[in-house]
Parts: C-alpha cells; sequence; structure tokens
C-alpha cells in the first residue's frame, strides 16, 4: 500500500542519511572534489551514502564474478555526482593472476582467489580499493542469489539504451524478474532499486550482486520514463451513486499494455511478487476528500483497479489508509478525487453523489 510503502521508504532514506553522515566525517576537508567508493546497501544515487577512498576500504567477491569498477567508483562535486564509468578514467590491477581489468573500461574479473589493489585514475590522481577475492559460495551469494545475479546482468545489458514505447515493456519484464527475485531472498525492494551489496563490516562489502548498480541506473531511466506514460493517463468522468463502496472512473483513452505496466511498477505493492505480464493492476495512493452542505470536510481512501484495453475503473472506498475499513457513498455530498500518478502529478477530479 502506497502509504505503508512511502513510511518503509522513509526509514529506507534515514538510514541512507545516517550512513552518509557517517562518510561525511571520514571524508576529508576537500569533500567537493574527493572521488569515494560507494559503500551503501542501496545503490542510491546522486545522494548515496559513501565510504571513504582509504586504503581499508575493501570489496569481497567470489572466484568468477565479473563487474564495472567504475560503476562503484563516483566523483562527488558540489554541484553533481558522476559514475566512474562516465569519467575519461583509466583502470590497473596490482596482481592480474587475481584479478585482471580493462585499462580502458574498468571491467574486471576475479580469477582465483588472493588480494589485488584496484586502481582508477582520473586527472592525474589514483584512487585505490583493495579487491579481496574469495572461493564460490564463501560469501552465500551462489545459488541463493542465482536468479537475482542472472537477471541483473539481463538488464544491465540495456545499460545506454535509450528508453521507448518499442522497448519499454520488453525491460519492464526483466526487471519484474529482479524484483521477484528480490522479494523471494526477502530483500526489501523499491521501484528505483536494485540490490548491490551484503556488508560485513563499516570497511568491508561483500558484492553479492556484480551487475546490480549497472541494472539500478536502467532502472532510474525507467523512473523517469514511467513520470510521461503515466501522466498521459486522464479521467473524463466519475459515476458514484449513494450508499455504494466503489465508484467508476472513465478514463479518456483505453489503457494500454505499456501504461498497465508503469502502472505496476510505479504504484505496486512493493513487498509482493508482480506480474512478468499483467492485465489488471490494483493499486491504492488516492485520496478522496468529501464535504457536505455545511463544507465540513472528510478525508478517505481509494484503491484503484484498472484493466488492459479498457477505459474503466473501479474505485473502492476506505475510512483509513490501510484500507481495512470501506466506507459509503453519501447522497449530495461533494467529492474530490485525487489519483496520485508520479511524484506530485496527480489526476484531479470534482464529482457529486447521486
Amino acid at each position: 500500500m502506497k502509504v505503508l510503502g512511502e513510511r518503509v521508504t522513509k526509514l529506507k532514506r534515514v538510514f541512507i542519511f545516517a550512513l552518509l553522515s557517517f562518510a561525511m566525517a571520514l571524508a576529508s576537508a576537500s569533500y567537493a572534489n574527493a572521488a569515494n567508493v560507494i559503500a551503501t546497501g542501496w545503490h542510491y544515487s546522486p545522494y548515496a551514502a559513501v565510504g571513504s577512498y582509504l586504503d581499508s576500504v575493501t570489496i569481497k567477491v567470489e572466484v568468477g564474478q565479473n563487474f564495472y569498477l567504475g560503476d562503484y567508483f563516483g566523483r562527488y562535486t558540489s554541484e553533481s555526482y558522476t559514475y566512474g564509468s562516465d569519467l575519461n578514467a583509466t583502470y590497473k590491477s596490482s596482481k592480474t593472476s587475481v584479478a585482471t581489468i580493462n585499462s580502458k573500461t574498468g571491467y574486471v574479473k576475479a580469477l582465483k582467489k588472493g588480494t589485488s589493489n584496484l586502481t582508477l585514475k582520473y586527472k592525474g590522481t589514483e584512487y585505490i580499493c583493495t579487491l579481496k577475492v574469495v572461493s564460490k559460495g564463501s560469501l552465500g551469494t551462489t545459488g541463493k542469489y542465482k536468479t537475482l545475479n542472472k537477471a541483473s546482468k539481463e538488464l544491465a545489458k540495456y545499460y545506454g539504451v535509450s528508453i521507448t514505447s518499442k522497448n519499454s515493456t520488453a525491460i519492464m519484464k526483466k526487471y519484474i524478474t529482479i524484483h521477484n527475485a528480490q522479494v523471494s531472498l526477502k530483500i526489501a525492494s523499491s521501484s528505483n532499486y536494485v540490490y548491490c551489496f551484503s556488508s560485513s563490516s563499516e570497511n568491508v562489502w561483500k558484492l553479492i550482486n556484480p551487475s546490480g548498480a549497472r541494472a539500478y541506473r536502467v532502472v532510474s531511466a525507467l523512473e523517469t520514463y514511467a513520470k510521461d506514460v503515466l501522466d498521459s493517463i486522464k479521467v473524463s468522468s466519475v459515476s458514484a451513486s449513494a450508499g455504494n463502496k466503489t465508484f467508476e472512473v472513465t478514463l479518456k483513452k483505453a489503457l494500454t499494455a505499456e501504461q498497465v505496466y508503469f502502472l505496476q511498477f510505479d504504484k505496486g505493492d512493493y513487498e509482493s511478487k508482480w506480474k512478468t505480464s499483467p492485465t489488471t493492476v490494483t493499486f491504492g495512493a488516492t485520496s478522496i476528500t468529501a464535504w457536505d452542505e455545511e463544507n465540513t470536510d472528510y478525508l478517505y481512501y481509494g484503491k484503484c483497479k484498472v484493466t488492459k484495453n479498457s477505459k474503466k475503473m473501479t474505485v473502492t472506498l476506505y475510512q483509513d489508509y490501510d484500507h481495512t475499513k470501506k466506507a459509503k457513498l453519501i447522497s449530495k455530498y461533494k467529492y474530490e478525487l485525487h489519483i496520485n500518478m508520479t511524484g506530485d502529478n496527480r489526476i484531479k477530479k470534482t464529482f457529486t453523489v447521486k
């Protein structure tokens, strides 16, 4: 449910802010021009909690894991955050028998157990992190995270590809596979997060999802794209009768498959598994204000149900945001329906019950 989801998101942000505060205490006075290794349970840019680029920062990976080092380095300035992968940087490994790294792309291959210092060099300055390669299964990633890793790798292939109406649902299906894998692993999930790390201490990070950072950037692009897709949904009219607990909303255009996909993505319950090919989506995030002849306001909450290729949307009225106590429509009351779509954008419609 949306309100509960918002509370979980707020708790995540509090946790992230706490990590950020700790990292800031470690960072030098020249923080505005520093480069940092991202060290957080959530790859959350541009407000990522970061560990300083001290030599004590270590990334643990299992043998056979491959990833782009630049995806885990970020350069902060007073105005922006830039991934190392987007910088004209060069890379090297101190022990190529343990891990090789492409000098131009920063692509790391973990070959055998051991330790290697990985270096990102940008504008004459070198930033180093320690890579510790361990045996397969020692981080608990083998088997348990197999589906998540495979799905993230598939989605990461779309990194750098523009999202359009032609490929958006194909990309969305791949993200849904990641989402469902996270739910199965009982990893708290949200529309714009792809799990990357599991921490073992404040300075040592176990990389359990090598492609997670790159996949996250595709998900962020999906979130941006979703705003236009959902903002195109418009209400034409509302039909409501006194005594009923539901009413019907007619949309100006029938919902497309793409819109249904993105309704599930943006408004779905992030703690539940999603349908790979949804035809019907139910979501909350609807507030309904009613007022009587004396202009006394009453706040209700709604749950919407929409179906692909249909102009109809059914809204069930509730007294509480947890959607446990249904309410009845009252005659002669005026109602104002708000359907929150993306951020502050919302559909608004005023109607009177017969």
